[in-house]
This record gives C-alpha cells, structure tokens and sequence, in this order.
C-alpha cells in the first residue's frame, strides 16, 4: 500500500492487487483442470483393465469348454462299454468296432501316436502298405494332421 494516497499510485496499487487475485485463480483452475484431467486418465485406464479382464475370463472359459468338449468327444466315440464292462474301441474313420485277432492287413488295427484314435489299416492313408511295415513307423491321424497345420 503507498505512503502517500494518490490517485495513480492508489490505481497501480489496486491494479497489481487485482493481477496477483487473478494469477491465484488461474492457479487453481489449473490445478483443478489437471487434477480433473488426471482422474479421467485413471477412470479410462481402470474401465480398460477391467475390459482386459472381462475378454481374457471369456478366453479363458472359451478354452475350457473347448477342452471339455474334445476330451468328452473323445472319450465317448472311440470307446464304447459294454454291458460286462470290457471296452470296446470303434475305428475312428468308419465307426465300426475294431477286432484285434484279424488275418487280414487291412482290418488290422494302428494308433495315432499323438491322440487316443484307432483306426483299420484299410481307413488311413497307409492303406496299400502292409501292416508290419506300417507298425514300425510313427503313426499320425489325419485329424491330428489338420490340428498341426
């Protein structure tokens, strides 16, 4: 405040008063806005969280099911109970039940080494080779083929 009241000096005075009100009001609606700005960021970042949370749960389940599917898909095809509780394992190419004591190539049986399938000779790719030739190689289904590709 001046000494001396004078009208100029009275008016810079009041002027620099009014300056300093209004630095001090733009401080804070600078702070408010950043803070505001700050609390939009974390809400977007806490609902993109949850999002990643909610897709990876479905995934998650979506993969279970899948799972539970197939290894009930396979379970229940290929091997089939009968009523004295010996297991009966069918061909997986032609459904029809595999005999283990066969003379014929053809009707012999082969496992696919990756999966629990069997199959006749005569229902895979390996058809027009013998069994004793087929059974000293590694065997592949061709379902398990077209999972591998």
């Amino acid at each position: 405040m001046p000494l001396a009241i004078s009208s100029k000096k009275w008016r810079q005075y009041m002027e620099e008063k009014d300056k300093e009100k209004e630095n001090i009001l733009k401080k804070r609606e600078e702070r408010k806005r950043l803070m505001t700005n700050k609390k939009e960021e974390q809400a977007k970042r806490r609902l993109e969280i949850s999002k990643r949370k909610q897709c990876n749960k479905r995934k998650e389940a979506a993969t279970r099911k899948m799972t539970t599917k197939k290894s009930a898909a396979n379970s229940e095809s290929n091997i089939k109970m009968k009523e004295n509780r010996l297991p009966t394992i069918y061909c997986a190419g032609c459904n029809d039940e595999l005999i283990s004591d066969v003379e014929d190539d053809s009707l012999k049986n082969i496992g696919c080494d990756n999966c629990p399938k069997w199959f006749h000779l005569k229902c895979t790719t390996k058809k027009n080779f013998k069994y004793d030739e087929v059974a000293k190689e590694d065997f592949v289904c061709h379902y398990c083929l077209i999972h591998m590709i």
